[in-house]
Parts: structure tokens; C-alpha cells; sequence
């Protein structure tokens, strides 16, 4: 209802410019977006489509208008709900990545620092208190990092317990690790309200363009390698990415596949060091260690793969690798009469965090006839 105005009255002053020119330059309007203003000076969304028409010696202009506001509402809504996160409001994966490329594509001078968050020992709040306690401390911890950015500044949360935010700096390294420390202070003063037992801990990975790398997938992956090696060092604290972060994450993954390889090919084998007790001379038992029958290089020890076992899966793989080996030679020695009183295996970590793995184990003794004791 556009209450007695004309057309063109109701529309924009930038809008009626391209709407008058149209009609001048081709006599017509073909599906042309504006904005207007209704009857009663609402802001509409509308589409037009119009022709001028002879009528005597004056013309006459013969429109269409459709209303469009609220499917220019539903495609914003859509839109928001591609591009931010559905628990904090903040934005998602897929703008964070439009912004860091149009970042780095409009740096004039200075840096762009690309801070990669990461919360401490989060799946066990989820685990203990919840997961909706778990959500509750996420929009909280998405919330005040909001609140700390400074104008230009930028905070997404990437999913899980990661966030990232990009800073425009004028300075170098020594500002961007102030500003580090900043996110990591903020983080660490308590939540009101969140029922977690003492202050929340977290670590942070940050890359600089154009120190590190230009292009937004590299210095993500800066970033990420820097995270990672803040958690390695105990966590709790902000890293900057160097080179041979990358370097020997690169030099694990050529081992990690080596490694993984070895265990198909059933090249991943024990050999037996004996426990000796010094007062009787007796043997004890044996310690079983792991060893790389290479093919080339012959026998490997650990020594040589030891960034393979920094790698959880991969440790286990070797580990139940040198247990079934292990099994085997037990039993062929009780079935050649030979007494061995026991054996030590060292096995990763992570298998013992494994609730299954006692029963697992206990399976595959009793599979192979031998005795737990």
C-alpha cells in the first residue's frame, strides 16, 4: 500500500536514480530489486517491473510491484544459519574462512595474526558434569572472547572446543604474543554461574601473514601445528608457529605410514631382553621390546621410529602387533618344553584408557592357552 505516493516516490533516492534511468534510456524496468517505503514508512524489499507507455501526447508508466521482504528474510536467515555456529551465535567454519581470505587480501601493511583456541582437558567437564554444562561453558567462553575484540577484530568458533580469532596488528611477533597472552588471561578468570571447579585453562596456537604464510590454508595449518605443540608441552599456554613444527609433523607422518605399513606386512616384531636378579644370577624374564624388520635397513629399533609412537593409533597398532607376536613365542616355547616365568610388555598409554582392553586381553590369553598369572 503505498497510500496515495507515486512509484517512485516510495523508492530510494539511489534506487529512483537507476529506476528514472532505465525508464529514460530503455522504456522499460525488467525485475529491478529496491527498497521502498510503504503507506505507513515501513522499509520493503521489492521487485519492479515497468514500462512507459504512450497515452495521447504524455506518457504513462504501466508498473509492477511484489513485495519480496520476507523471502529477503528467509534468505537472510538462511544465510546466518550457513555461516555461524547453531550453540554460540558466533560465526562458523565457513565464514571464518571468507574473513581470513579477505583479510589477507586487503593487508596493506602490518600483520594478520590468526589465533587458533583451543580449551583444556574439555571432554572431561563434558564427561563429569554433562554436556549441557559442557554447552553452557562454550557460549560463555565464545561470549567473552566477543566481548574482548577490538574494532576490525574477529572470533568463530570452529567446532567442538576450538575457537579462532584474526587480528589486524600494525606491529610484529612481540605484539602478537601480547595479544596471546591477553586471550589466555581473559579465559583464565572464572565463569559466574559455570559449575566448573577452578579456572578454565586453555591453549592457543598463532601464525602471523606475512612472517609465516599468505595463503589462508597454510597459515591455518601454521596455526594448528603451533596448537598442537602447546598442547605437547602441557598445555595452558600460547605458541607461535616455527618451521620445524612443520618439519617434524611431516617427518611423523612419513613414519606414522611407514610404521602402519610394517604392521600389515607383519614386520613389526619383538625381541626378548633378559630380567636378570643380580643376587641369584637368575633369569627373571624378559623384557619384550619392539623392533622394525626393515628391508632394507635390517633391524630397526625403536629408537628410530620413536616419533611413530608419539601417535596414539599408531602406538597401539605396534603395541598389539608385538603382543600377538609375543603370544605366539610364549606358546611355542611351553609346547618346546622351555619355562619362561614371565614377560614385561611395554604398551602406549592410550590402550590402557581403553575400558575394553582388560577383557580384550584376557580373550586373547585364553585364545593362545596361556595363563594371565
Amino acid at each position: 500500500d503505498l497510500n496515495g505516493r507515486t512509484m517512485v516516490d516510495c523508492i530510494g533516492i539511489e534506487d529512483r536514480r537507476d529506476v528514472m534511468a532505465d525508464l529514460d534510456q530503455r522504456g522499460r524496468i525488467d525485475a529491478l530489486e529496491v527498497s521502498l517505503r510503504d503507506g505507513n514508512s515501513r522499509r520493503r524489499d521489492a521487485v519492479i517491473t515497468a514500462a512507459s507507455l504512450p497515452i495521447g501526447s504524455m506518457r504513462a508508466v504501466v508498473a509492477g510491484i511484489v513485495d519480496i521482504t520476507e523471502r529477503k528474510a528467509a534468505e537472510a536467515h538462511t544465510r546466518w544459519q550457513a555461516t555461524h555456529d547453531a550453540l554460540t551465535g558466533l560465526p562458523n567454519r565457513l565464514l571464518f574462512q571468507e574473513r581470513l581470505i579477505e583479510a589477507l587480501r586487503s593487508r596493506a601493511e602490518g600483520i594478520v595474526a590468526l589465533f587458533l583456541v583451543d580449551l583444556d582437558d574439555f571432554k572431561s567437564i563434558n564427561d563429569t558434569l554433562g554436556h549441557a554444562v559442557g554447552d553452557e561453558l562454550l557460549v560463555a567462553v565464545g561470549e567473552r572472547l566477543a566481548r574482548g575484540l577490538q574494532p576490525g577484530e574477529f572470533v568463530a568458533r570452529l567446532g567442538g572446543d576450538e575457537f579462532v580469532v584474526i587480528v589486524r596488528l600494525p606491529g610484529g611477533v612481540d605484539e602478537a604474543a601480547a595479544k596471546a597472552e591477553l586471550l589466555l588471561s581473559a579465559l583464565r578468570e572464572p565463569f559466574p554461574g559455570a559449575q566448573v571447579a577452578g579456572p578454565m585453562r586453555a591453549s592457543i596456537g598463532f601464525a602471523l601473514a606475512p612472517h609465516h604464510h599468505d595463503d589462508a590454508g597454510e597459515l591455518l595449518k601454521d596455526a594448528d601445528l603451533a596448537l598442537y605443540r602447546a598442547k605437547a608441552l602441557g598445555r595452558n599456554m600460547a605458541l607461535i608457529y616455527d618451521p620445524a613444527m612443520r618439519e617434524a609433523m611431516n617427518a611423523r607422518v612419513e613414519i606414522c605410514s611407514a610404521i602402519v605399513e610394517a604392521v600389515a606386512q607383519g614386520r613389526i616384531v619383538p625381541f626378548y631382553q633378559p630380567q636378570i636378579d643380580l643376587r641369584s644370577g637368575a633369569i627373571e624374564g624378559f623384557e619384550v621390546l619392539a623392533r622394525w624388520n626393515h628391508p632394507e635397513r635390517g633391524i630397526v629399533p625403536a629408537a628410530a621410529f620413536l616419533l611413530a609412537l608419539e601417535d596414539a593409533e599408531t602406538a597401539r597398532q605396534i603395541g598389539e602387533a608385538v603382543l600377538c607376536h609375543a603370544m605366539a613365542d610364549l606358546s611355542g616355547w611351553r609346547d618346546a618344553g622351555v619355562a619362561v616365568p614371565r614377560l614385561w610388555l611395554n604398551l602406549a598409554p592410550g590402550v590402557f584408557r581403553d575400558p575394553a582392553f582388560p577383557g580384550t586381553l584376557l580373550g586373547k590369553l585364553a585364545t593362545a592357552g596361556l595363563s594371565p598369572e
